[in-house]
């Protein structure tokens, strides 16, 4: 509706309410509808007004606009799109103007863009008016920067021709947008995940040799938070997830390869290892004033011996000034009352909740059992020892995380380019692009390399087991680390003093005598004997695998299907029976349905005899109905594949298989020679001869034949005595 209708509607129901209210005007009052019409009047003046000085500050900024890029190629056409969007009334004339805009070459766009940041800078509007354009938050700014930040948005959606200057500003000003905002402070995007053409066109300009700068990257690591951060953004909770297209390319403009990539966060967070060590390394500060209160300990337990053999001695246990002398007031908890030794402490502060102390527990025993005290020397022996104790464990696939230092592959990978690309095959049947990227990047590292990286990442996988370990060592390294968790923080002064201060003994002791009262069986040497103290570990040996491990699992087992068959069938059969078969150290578990039906997959397109034979003894060992269809499917493609090219090379079969199977081959032609009385054709291959020459030359096979029913049942009965 044009203002002036506008204007004219008020003045019509202004009539009517004061005709209908206001009746006949009084001569001493002002009357209502005279009201209304100075109001409607004053409302038109100001429009006007606003109206008449907009159109002269748009034409005054097109004028130093047409100044200030004289030199530029794409002025004349930025101010007649201004002057477009100036004289469009409605949706699909704006829309006109955009479909002009997208006709522009890409170069052509991208002058346009770079003709909008010098105005930009040349008259000096900041995010301000970008908001305005986007959520008309704000003070109303001026046309000419309206309309060049719409076609700035319109240009950054679109795409254009990338360059190193270029994409500074496009990814400076996309980064500089606020988090939650799903991206309104900078292109206007209000649903689902936006459309950045520009990302595309520098990812384009990066692979045919543009180099990002350290604050592009960094620019595009903010923009993917920011994309992430918006409420339309899905976010993967597993490596089998693939990225919305957007996301990939920002990752790899970010730098993905250094600091976001699947390789690069599996070595930064290394996976837990079997038998699981509860272990870490303590702050050498704590470390060494708890080698101070172990020394202190030995003279305390002495003084305690002492006081069990005889109740009459004369010492801090006996005497109250004795004890305050040597422990002092403390922190005024329960240790340094006297007399705690000599009474039930169960759920006091500072002691067991459930069980009463342990020195009044020793006490009270006739003949008590005294264990030797651990020293500040075992404490450093097992320092030395503590991070390494675990090196060459096979890792707990069933947890987060993977090692991924046997898929660098000898270093010929630093960068981990194909477990990223392995990780990324989704969750259906892999692509073909992704089977060609693959096909290059195992070519790239060669074959035997790569099997011989995969053999070592699946061989815990394949065969787990418990490595031998000492197991006073074992239990020394987890009893060390419990003394500095959190839950025995209260054993500690904090701060911490100084060893050199002047409190530093004082504190040790009363830090002895805390240690006495909350961790009495931290302060012994322990030993195994015959506790096994990684028994809940064994069930993770055959436990179910991790996402992670479920990626990279299935990614290899598809990556198997590129090798030669000869190296990819035993991996692929181990792989496959030790994640489809039910196995299990408290229960029968299937370990990854999705990395053994990657395996049964890349069998059937290895198309050689042997793995049709590998996914028979398969299918033999499975009873899932889903699994056992998809093998016998894998499985005539295999028979298919191999029979094609045992026909094509007229040899008869392998004699690898026949040893398998059992029983004397035949050559293939001379069999079909003799069953020719058959209504089905024998495979063959279609490159080989024409088709009614192929027909002419074939015999048909009968399964009826007699000679077919005399081999099938040879076959038969070899199969059963070959199990």
């Amino acid at each position: 509706m044009s203002n002036g209708r506008l204007f004219s509607g008020l003045r019509a129901a202004a009539a009517a309410f004061g005709k209908a209210v206001g009746g006949a005007a009084r001569p001493t009052e002002p009357a209502p509808v005279a009201d209304i019409n100075r109001m409607v009047e004053r409302m038109h003046r100001a429009h006007a007004d606003r109206e008449r000085s907009e159109a002269e500050a748009l034409a005054r900024d097109i004028e130093l606009a047409s100044s200030a890029g004289v030199s530029r190629p794409m002025t004349a056409e930025l101010i007649s799109l201004v002057r477009a969007y100036d004289t469009a009334n409605s949706e699909e004339a704006r829309k006109d103007i955009t479909s002009r805009m997208r006709a522009l070459s890409a170069e052509q766009r991208g002058e346009l863009f770079d003709t909008i940041d010098v105005l930009r800078a040349r008259f000096g509007w900041g995010p301000a008016v970008a908001i305005y354009v986007r959520s008309r938050e704000g003070s109303i700014p001026p046309r000419f920067a309206r309309f060049c930040e719409t076609l700035s948005r319109d240009l950054l959606r679109s795409g254009f021709q990338a360059n190193g200057p270029r994409t500074a500003t496009v990814l400076r000003l996309l980064a500089n947008d606020q988090a939650g905002l799903h991206l309104k402070g900078t292109i206007g995007w209000s649903s689902g995940l936006p459309k950045l053409g520009i990302v595309r066109e520098i990812e384009r300009a990066v692979k045919h040799g543009l180099v990002p700068g350290p604050e592009d990257r960094a620019n595009a690591a903010r923009l993917i938070a920011l994309v992430c951060d918006t409420q339309y953004y899905k976010n993967r909770t597993g490596p089998e997830k693939t990225d919305p297209p957007l996301i990939v390319s920002l990752k790899a403009l970010a730098g993905a390869g250094q600091q976001d990539s699947f390789f690069a966060r599996m070595r930064a967070n290394p996976p837990g290892k079997l038998p699981h060590l509860r272990y870490t390394p303590p702050p050498s500060d704590k470390a060494e004033f708890w080698d101070d209160v172990l020394t202190e300990l030995a003279p305390l337990f002495e003084d305690i011996r002492a006081y069990a053999g005889d109740r009459t001695v004369h010492n801090w246990l006996t005497d109250r000034q004795a004890f305050a002398a040597r422990f002092g007031s403390g922190d005024g908890s329960a240790a340094f009352r006297f007399g705690w030794w000599a009474r039930d402490t169960k759920g006091e502060e500072g002691f067991h909740k459930d069980y009463n102390n342990h020195l009044s527990r020793m006490l009270s025993q006739e003949k008590p059992e005294w264990r030797q005290l651990a020293t500040a020397a075992q404490m450093a022996m097992l320092r030395a020892v503590g991070p390494t104790f675990d090196r060459g464990w096979p890792q707990d696939f069933t947890r987060a995380g993977t090692q991924v230092e046997a898929l660098e592959f000898g270093g010929g990978d630093p960068d981990g380019s194909l477990l990223n690309h392995l990780v990324a095959a989704g969750d259906g049947a892999p692509g073909t692009t992704w089977l060609k990227d693959c096909e290059r990047k195992i070519a790239a590292l060669g074959h035997d390399t790569v099997a011989d990286g995969f053999r070592q990442w699946l061989k815990p996988l394949c065969g787990p087991a418990l490595p031998e370990i000492d197991r006073d060592v074992y239990i020394g390294l987890e009893a060390y680390s419990l003394v500095f968790s959190p839950q025995n923080a209260s054993v500690f002064p904090t701060p911490l003093p100084e060893r050199e201060s002047a409190g530093y003994a004082a504190a040790v002791r009363q830090s002895a005598l805390k240690a006495i009262c909350a961790i009495p069986g931290l302060l012994f040497q322990r030993a195994a004997g015959d506790y096994v103290p990684w028994q809940f570990d064994l069930g993770r040996l055959h436990g179910e695998l991790s996402p992670d491990n479920v990626a990279v699992a299935r990614g290899i087992a598809l990556a198997l299907s590129r090798l030669p068959a000869d190296k990819a069938l035993p991996l692929l059969e181990s792989l496959a029976g030790a994640t489809l078969i039910k196995t299990g150290h408290y229960g029968r578990t299937v370990r990854s349905q999705k990395t053994g039906a990657a395996c049964v997959w890349s069998l059937g397109q290895l198309g050689t005899a042997d793995a049709a034979y590998a996914l028979g003894r398969l299918r033999r060992r499975i009873d899932d109905k889903v699994v056992i269809k998809s093998i016998d499917k894998a499985k005539r493609r295999a028979a298919s594949l191999a029979c094609r090219a045992t026909t094509c090379r007229k040899s008869p079969w392998p004699s690898t298989a026949s040893a398998t199977a059992g029983f004397v081959s035949r050559n293939w032609a001379a069999f079909a020679s003799s069953c020719a009385s058959s209504r089905r054709p024998r495979p063959s291959c279609a490159a080989s001869t024409p088709r009614a020459s192929r027909a002419a030359a074939s015999p048909r096979i009968s399964r009826r034949h007699p000679a077919v029913a005399k081999w099938r049942a040879s076959w038969k009965m070899r199969r059963r005595t070959s199990r």
